[in-house]
């Protein structure tokens, strides 16, 4: 095995091990169930709010906050109720 491949079998490793945790128990407190279907979702990412792009269904949105979230370097998010 390449060095090259090494390197990027322990990046993806590494990654994997930092995967962003989605808490919900402020919604499930609010709303009274799980967030699920579409929506204007915020997410509390370090200490700033952040709403995903437009209607998206819970799943994408999750998707996208994660997504930058690692961007700024922070490794959990909430969602908003």
């Amino acid at each position: 095995m390449k060095k090259s491949e090494l390197r990027q079998i322990i990046r993806e490793e590494i990654q994997n091990l930092l995967e962003v945790e989605v808490s919900t128990s402020k919604f499930e407190f609010s709303h009274g169930k799980k967030p699920k279907g579409d929506g204007g979702w915020i997410f509390k990412i370090g200490s700033e709010e952040w709403a995903a792009p437009g209607r998206l269904p819970y799943g994408k949105a999750v998707a996208a906050a994660k997504a930058y979230a690692k961007k700024k370097g922070a490794y959990s998010i909430e969602v908003m109720p």
